[in-house]
């Protein structure tokens, strides 16, 4: 078998990936913003948090999409680097892009595969979210809804602690099996476009389903840069108010025994020599 990355040699590519997007967002003229536990990172850290293995960016989905018909303009081919999205790839099935780095392969827990998965970043939208109190929160419901019949839909297994729903947990996860991965993505990008930003006061990265993802517009419209490995990247200037309502009091360690990557997975590079 192929030898398994670790968590630095994931960091590196994962780093490397990012410069590069940072690179075509200054070619292209688009904001892009670091996010979640990237986000949390650069502020705490200047860097990854030390046990996670990840990056998440976010870009107004007008930008969003101009960074996919870029990749599609070009083959798909930047680099050693190739877009998942929807749109552009036959079996992707996430209403989010990856960027992946072609010279690897990843497998991950529990999910079907994607043949052209490797070691990823995560590239989310931004949205508009209703002004209407009542239609906002239907409308988080349903892509709430929607994001956890997605994961039944690509999961190949079934589980839940909830002995008295079981048989209605089950029905619902055969039925989002039937229906499909990517027809629920489709769905999910569907809904979360719905409102356009310049009609909201808020605006989110709406296809998570995830209230905390909800922010004032004023959020999102300036910009600063940080640190993160020795380089500088941009995110909102009011990261306070973001994390804050993302992690509460985010510049405090979680327990020792929290410190671990949620993250599950085969990777390796594809050209690495049995051992």
């Amino acid at each position: 078998m192929p030898k398994n990355l670790g968590i630095e040699e994931m960091k590196k590519i994962e780093f490397d990936m990012l410069k590069e997007i940072k690179h075509i967002c200054k070619k292209l003229n688009i904001t892009y913003y670091l996010c979640g536990g990237t986000l949390l990172g650069a502020v705490r850290h200047e860097g990854f948090i030390p046990w996670d293995d990840d990056i998440d960016i976010l870009f107004m989905r007008e930008d969003y999409e101009k960074l996919e018909k870029y990749f599609k303009e070009n083959n798909n081919q930047i680099k050693h680097y190739k877009l998942l999205s929807l749109n552009l790839v036959d079996d992707y099935y996430y209403p989010m892009m990856k960027l992946v780095d072609t010279d690897t392969f990843m497998k991950e827990e529990d999910t079907k595969e994607i043949k052209d998965l490797g070691v990823y970043l995560d590239i989310f939208p931004i949205d508009g979210y209703p002004n209407n109190k009542l239609i906002g929160k239907l409308h988080l419901k349903k892509l709430s809804f929607l994001k956890k019949s997605h994961y039944m839909a690509y999961t190949s297994t079934f589980s839940t602690s909830h002995k008295l729903l079981k048989p209605i947990k089950y029905l619902w996860f055969k039925c989002s099996s039937k229906i499909g991965a990517r027809k629920l993505a489709f769905k999910t990008e569907k809904i979360a476009k719905k409102y356009k930003r310049s009609n909201c006061l808020i605006w989110a990265n709406t296809s998570i389903g995830d209230p905390k993802e909800l922010m004032p517009k004023a959020v999102f419209e300036r910009i600063d840069n940080y640190k993160f490995n020795n380089e500088n990247f941009t995110s909102m200037k009011n990261y306070d108010y973001y994390l804050k309502s993302m992690y509460g009091d985010y510049m405090k360690l979680p327990p020792k025994n929290q410190q671990v990557t949620h993250h599950h997975y085969i990777a390796y590079y594809k050209d690495s020599e049995d051992i």
